[in-house]
C-alpha cells in the first residue's frame, strides 16, 4: 500500500497540471452529494474512475531533480516564479538556473502548485492571489536555498494585477 501511496505524492508539484483537474472534480462531487455517506452521482462515478486510471498511469515515471550543471561558472542562480489565474485555478511554478561557462543558462523546473480558485471571484482577482502565492512560495524557497540565490523574479500575465502589486 505504501508504494501506490507514495506514487501519488507529489511534494514537487511535477504533476501538478494532472492533479489540478482532479481537484475540480473533488469540488464538483462535493457539491453534488449531501453527506460522507451517500453515494457520487454516475458522472462523477466515471469521471473518478478515469482519473484514478491517470494517476495509475502515472506510476513510474521519475523526475531529475534540479541541480547544479557541471559547467556553472559559480554556485550563484537565479530563481524565476510565474504565476497564472484562470476561471477555475491558480498556477504557480519556480525555475532556477545556473550561469553555464559558454554564457547560457541552465533552467530546471523546481517546483510547483496548483490551488482552487475562489467559486465567486474574478480573473482579477484570482491573477492577484496568484501573484501573491508566487511570491509566498518564491520567499520560502528563497530561504531554503540562501546565498545560492543571485536574483530572483516574480511574473505572471496579468496587466491588472502587476499593477495593483507594483503601485503605493
Amino acid at each position: 500500500a505504501v508504494s501506490k501511496l507514495a506514487s501519488v505524492w507529489d511534494l514537487m508539484g511535477k504533476f501538478a497540471p494532472v492533479t489540478a483537474g482532479m481537484k475540480l472534480d473533488v469540488r464538483k462531487t462535493t457539491k453534488l452529494t449531501l453527506g460522507w455517506t451517500d453515494p457520487m452521482p454516475d458522472v462523477m462515478r466515471d469521471k473518478w474512475l478515469d482519473n484514478f486510471w491517470k494517476l495509475e498511469g502515472l506510476r513510474g515515471i521519475k523526475f531529475s531533480r534540479a541541480r547544479m550543471p557541471i559547467d556553472a561558472v559559480d554556485d550563484k542562480l537565479r530563481m524565476i516564479t510565474l504565476v497564472d489565474a484562470a476561471d477555475d485555478m491558480i498556477m504557480v511554478g519556480i525555475w532556477v538556473g545556473f550561469l553555464r561557462k559558454d554564457g547560457t543558462w541552465s533552467c530546471q523546473h523546481l517546483i510547483g502548485r496548483c490551488f482552487l480558485t475562489d467559486e465567486n471571484g474574478t480573473i482579477p482577482k484570482s491573477e492577484l492571489q496568484a501573484l501573491t502565492g508566487g511570491a509566498n512560495l518564491q520567499c520560502i524557497v528563497r530561504k531554503a536555498l540562501g546565498d545560492w540565490v543571485l536574483v530572483s523574479i516574480v511574473a505572471g500575465d496579468s496587466e491588472i494585477a502587476l499593477c495593483w502589486a507594483t503601485t503605493e
